[in-house]
C-alpha cells in the first residue's frame, strides 16, 4: 500500500506555493489528500485531532506555506515527522515594515520570528525558495542544512489555461 501524503493548511488547497506540488502529485495519481485546518487555537486543535484519527500512522504530513504555525501544532498532536514547505520565513514580510509602524511591527516581528524558529526546528524537513534563502535561514535559525532543501515556486498550467479561456482577451 502506498503511503498517503496529507497536505495541511489554513487556506484552500489552491492557495500558496505548495499548491503546485499538491496538484502535480494528485495528477500523477499519488495518494494525496488535503485538510484545511480551522483558524484559532480550539478549532485548530480539534481539526488536527480529527486528521490524526482519519489517517494511518504511516502517512506523510506536509504543511503548506504560509501556514508555518501549523507545523508546531501538527508536531504536538500528530507526533510524527512533519515536512514544511516554507518558501521563506514569515518574519521576512514583517521586518520590511519596521520603519513605518514602530512598536506594533516590532512585536509582530518578534512573534513571527518565534513562529519561524519553532516551525523550522520542529519540522523534519523544510523547503526554501532559493539557495540564498536556505543559507540565510540555516544561519539565522541555526538549522542543520541536511534537513533543508530548495523547492522553487511554480504554477498550475491548466488553471492559467482555464482562466485565459474564460476571459475576453
Amino acid at each position: 500500500m502506498k503511503r498517503r501524503i496529507i497536505f495541511l493548511s489554513l487556506y484552500d488547497s489552491d492557495y500558496s506555493r505548495t499548491a503546485v506540488k499538491y496538484a502535480w502529485l494528485k495528477k500523477d495519481g499519488r495518494s494525496v489528500h488535503f485538510e484545511k485546518v480551522g483558524r484559532g487555537l480550539l478549532k485548530g486543535f480539534r481539526d488536527l485531532i480529527l486528521v490524526e484519527r482519519k489517517y494511518s500512522k504511516d502517512s506523510i504530513y506536509v504543511v503548506m506555506s504560509p501556514a508555518h504555525i501549523l507545523t508546531i501544532f501538527a508536531r504536538i498532536i500528530l507526533g510524527r515527522k512533519i515536512l514544511l514547505d516554507a518558501g521563506w520565513p514569515l518574519s521576512d514580510s514583517t521586518s520590511l515594515n519596521l520603519k513605518k509602524n514602530g512598536l506594533n511591527v516590532l512585536l509582530k516581528i518578534l512573534k513571527t520570528n518565534l513562529i519561524d524558529y519553532l516551525a523550522f526546528k520542529l519540522a523534519a524537513f523544510v523547503w526554501f525558495e532559493s539557495s540564498a534563502q536556505k543559507q540565510r535561514c540555516c544561519r539565522k535559525f541555526r538549522l542543520n542544512s541536511k534537513k533543508t532543501g530548495i523547492g522553487f515556486t511554480g504554477f498550475v498550467e491548466n488553471r492559467v489555461a482555464l482562466q485565459r479561456s474564460n476571459s475576453n482577451l
